[in-house]
């Protein structure tokens, strides 16, 4: 993604959610045309992050894997959800509380049916499963720092997704990779992080939520 359209997806986003805990509405994008291309194609799954700063914890965590509405609208409704919906971990309630956070955005691109271990790059692709209602999905930076292998994940997806952890050897249980590409805002609030986040990466687990 174009540098320029990450700074307006980021904005966006942070706006979007700062608008929904102050007015409890969530923001619709209305005029496609006022925003770059590359953000409102469709189909393209999502994953909002926030990191507590300077703890370096994670705060929220919420996406989606496939959806018809543009890019920039699935990331609104997903930063939405991380503070709306995500029981996990400490509710974030105030605006302010956005800004001491860092944000960090995940694309989740060409996502492809796969059938045996040989088709996917678990250090680089993401890996999902889905059984009916049942979806969950690894980033590859969880898989890395787990050193998981295949069907050590293809197991730990199944129990995130309450199915069974060998529900993976179901035939009607399906095995999904897709190429991911992940970003964070620069700053936050008048804290510099870009050191800070070669710390997270060393240290810290990236996790993301069921859907």
């Amino acid at each position: 993604m174009e540098f320029v359209n990450r700074i307006v997806l980021v904005k966006a986003v942070k706006y979007a959610m700062k608008s929904y805990l102050t007015y409890g509405k969530r923001l619709a994008v209305e005029n496609e045309v006022d925003f770059p291309a590359e953000l409102m194609q469709p189909n393209m799954g999502v994953f909002i992050t926030l990191w507590r700063y300077p703890h370096l914890d994670i705060r929220a965590s919420k996406g989606t894997m496939k959806s018809g509405n543009s890019l920039l609208q699935v990331a609104i409704d997903a930063g939405i959800g991380a503070v709306k919906h995500d029981a996990i971990f400490p509710a974030i309630k105030t605006p302010v509380q956005i800004d001491e956070h860092l944000l960090q955005i995940t694309l989740i691109k060409n996502v492809q049916t796969i059938c045996a271990e040989r088709d996917i790059t678990l250090n680089k692709d993401a890996v999902i499963v889905s059984y009916k209602k049942h979806t969950s999905i690894f980033l590859p930076e969880l898989v890395s720092m787990t050193n998981l292998d295949y069907y050590e994940a293809l197991s730990q997806l199944c129990l995130k997704s309450g199915l069974p952890g060998n529900m993976w050897n179901d035939p009607e249980l399906n095995v999904y990779k897709g190429q991911v590409e992940t970003f964070f805002e620069e700053e936050v609030g008048s804290w510099n992080i870009v050191e800070d986040m070669k710390h997270i990466k060393r240290n810290k687990m990236i996790t993301s939520c069921c859907l």
